[in-house]
């Protein structure tokens, strides 16, 4: 991304010394006093009839942050995992806000993370030209180490990984080491991916302009045809960030003042939700439906501290690596 502010210091201004112990977090409501579809409990896959003409949420509920990364994801254990650039570590939370830390992994900016069906972390380490892979016990490969500054970056049902990479969009199959430069857009810089539910189409953002595109992709994970879509509204200094897919096939995407916007599968887009304090808000996913994390909640995430937790009622969109 070409914003860039300390968070280090962000996080030390607003909450002191960052703490290594694991934490009790706690729920601060600011809508109705109280949510009805929250459970600590495994919700599993939602097969009940989803209603795709559900209105967007007016409240919602946040929770404290003590490792905030640019992205996240959730595993199939009922973990948040994220990339901690600014710690040189990659650490896991729990719904109810217990901290671990899987390994150690030194870079000036960790920016996308996602997971192979069988538990592997992906990172798209952008200060070090890398794509890395880290099991859950630590150990780490080198994917790719020739990428320039990969950044958002999506693993299809296929295994495969789609990255951004300043004005580049590459896949690369991790077992083959094969790479493939899919588009370039010179003087661009691409940013947020998401699959659709079905894994056929590929959407992806110019994050400065509000660009989206989608790529169509054939059985093979292959590019068939790429266009533009939509324009996404930005406001002063601010860019478009994370994006993520629902069951219905709505697009959801971050702008970095904590205001999501959603392009609906009718083509029309609305303004989603906007959160009050957003500062730097990178990154947005469904909840896993393990641990907690609500299939139908939509989890998104602010570099200063904040996790939000906003009820669409509408499930995310499948992801290869949970059950």
């Amino acid at each position: 991304m070409q914003l860039r502010i300390n968070i280090a210091v962000l996080l030390l201004l607003s909450s002191g010394c960052v703490k290594h112990e694991p934490l009790d977090a706690t729920a601060e409501e600011t809508g109705d006093d109280e949510d009805t579809d929250t459970t600590d409990t495994d919700t599993g896959t939602i097969t009940t009839f989803t209603d795709c003409s559900l209105p967007p949420p007016e409240t919602y509920s946040s929770m404290r942050l003590d490792y905030p990364g640019e992205e996240f994801v959730f595993d199939a254990y009922g973990n948040f995992v994220t990339a901690v650039d600014w710690a040189d570590t990659v650490a896991t939370m729990t719904r109810q806000g217990a901290w671990d830390f899987i390994a150690p992994h030194q870079s000036d900016e960790m920016a996308g993370v996602d997971m192979m069906a069988n538990g592997d972390l992906i990172i798209a380490d952008e200060a070090n030209g890398t794509i890395v892979r880290m099991t859950m016990e630590g150990g780490e490969t080198i994917v790719d180490g020739s990428i320039l500054s990969p950044n958002s970056l999506a693993v299809s049902n296929l295994g495969l990984i789609y990255t951004t990479a300043y004005d580049e969009l590459y896949r690369i199959n991790p077992e083959t080491d094969e790479k493939v430069l899919l588009v370039s857009y010179p003087g661009h810089d691409l940013d947020g991916v998401a699959f659709s539910p079905d894994y056929t189409q590929l959407w992806f953002n110019h994050d400065d302009r509000g660009h989206v595109y989608r790529m169509d992709l054939d059985e093979n994970g292959d590019m068939v045809d790429v266009q533009y879509i939509t324009e996404f509204n930005l406001s002063w200094q601010n860019e478009i960030d994370g994006m993520t897919t629902d069951m219905c096939g709505n697009l959801y995407a971050v702008r970095t003042d904590g205001k999501i916007i959603r392009y609906l599968h009718d083509g029309t887009q609305e303004a989603f939700l906007k959160v009050n304090d957003g500062q730097y808000s990178s990154a947005l996913h469904f909840g896993s439906g393990i641990g907690g994390w609500e299939r139908d909640h939509l989890y998104m995430m602010d570099r200063t501290g904040t996790l939000y937790d906003i009820d669409v009622g509408i499930p995310g969109a499948p992801e290869a690596h949970l059950p």
